[in-house]
């Protein structure tokens, strides 16, 4: 006997997006570069031609993908699966609040062939990027007249960040800058405390000059406190008995 007519088709599987060395992430940031990855059983172009497909983008968790990422990039080989450079825009929209970021691969010549990270359980966050202030810490003391550095740990695309204090805990919305823009890469600010009143609830923060979602506080108050500078004598001066 003969059976009905049916059609073999290939298959799309285990989508995620990668670093460039291959790992899988769950948090990618604006202005990075990375893969989206996949896959591929069987063949979507005619005879054994491995065809093309076409990527969207999701941010509501897998709902929806209304964002076209790219249009018929090669569909990678039968077995090898297939993968496409990813440079986030700096400006692409941050994960909401809730959900999830997802892409989904689609065989262009056929829209029921695809797979997508959700699928896989490979969502993933787009953030602007993390920062951490490492000093002062909470507890701390520094003393007028004294050159002390504020630190901070970054992760991200941009560039400076802006520093400022407040000495009542954050009441005052941080409206001391002690610096408008400084390079993030280096991590460390000098600052000469020199200006009163004292305190006992000084709070540093350090955020993004680019992104204002990407802000940190120091870990707690520390006292800005007096200091005494002796004048006389001095290294030259021979007092006698």
């Amino acid at each position: 006997s003969i059976s009905n007519a049916f059609i073999l088709k290939g298959t799309i599987s285990n989508v995620r997006v990668t670093d460039t060395g291959g790992t899988t992430l769950t948090t990618c940031l604006r202005g990075g570069a990375y893969k989206v990855k996949w896959d591929k059983k069987g063949y979507f172009g005619s005879g054994i031609n491995d065809g093309l497909v076409d990527i969207y983008y999701s941010q509501d968790t897998g709902a929806s993908y209304p964002t076209l990422l790219v249009a018929g990039t090669a569909a990678g080989t039968d077995g090898g699966g297939g993968s496409w450079d990813w440079t986030i825009p700096v400006g692409f929209s941050l994960t909401p609040d809730t959900f999830k970021s997802e892409v989904k691969v689609i065989q262009s010549t056929d829209s029921t062939v695809y797979n997508d990270s959700k699928t896989n359980v490979s969502d993933f966050d787009i953030k602007s990027g993390t920062l951490a202030v490492t000093a002062p810490g909470n507890g701390t003391t520094w003393n007028i007249g004294t050159l002390q550095h504020i630190t901070w740990d970054y992760t991200g695309y941009y560039t400076t960040v802006k520093i400022s204090l407040s000495r009542d805990n954050g009441a005052d919305s941080y409206d001391e800058v002690l610096v408008s823009s400084v390079a993030a890469s280096t991590r460390d600010y000098s600052w000469p405390v020199v200006v009163p009143p004292l305190t006992t609830q000084a709070k540093i923060k350090v955020e993004s000059t680019q992104y204002p979602d990407v802000f940190a506080l120091s870990s707690g108050n520390f006292t800005i406190a007096g200091g005494i500078t002796v004048i006389a004598p001095i290294a030259t001066d021979i007092w006698e008995i």
